[in-house]
């Protein structure tokens, strides 16, 4: 059985959810196909229940119900930020590494 990433949620991105109400935020592989080169981005994150919940894996961190691609169930460790400023921000992965091709 594998284990969950460790989640870390900066003080910021904390600051950031309570400001807007968020209480399940969401985080989603999305593959990049391309025809010369490979590449995944960073988990895409967005608020609320994922739209499939059974590719979900459900967890608790700092009173945030994160639901996050069983895909990404290898990484060891993610880190959640706020960017930007004032109406300007968002939240990103901010220890992102673009996973290996798999076999």
């Amino acid at each position: 059985m594998q284990q969950a990433p460790d989640i870390i949620l900066t003080t910021k991105a904390l600051a950031y959810l309570q400001q807007h109400g968020v209480a399940d935020l969401s985080l989603e592989l999305r593959p990049l196909l391309s025809c010369c080169v490979p590449y995944t981005p960073p988990p895409h994150i967005s608020f609320g229940l994922p739209r499939k919940p059974a590719q979900f894996v459900t967890m608790q961190r700092n009173g945030i119900t994160i639901h996050l691609d069983r895909a990404l169930s290898d990484i060891p460790r993610l880190t959640i930020d706020q960017h930007g400023f004032s109406i300007f921000s968002w939240l990103s992965v901010s220890d992102w590494r673009p996973l290996p091709p798999s076999s």
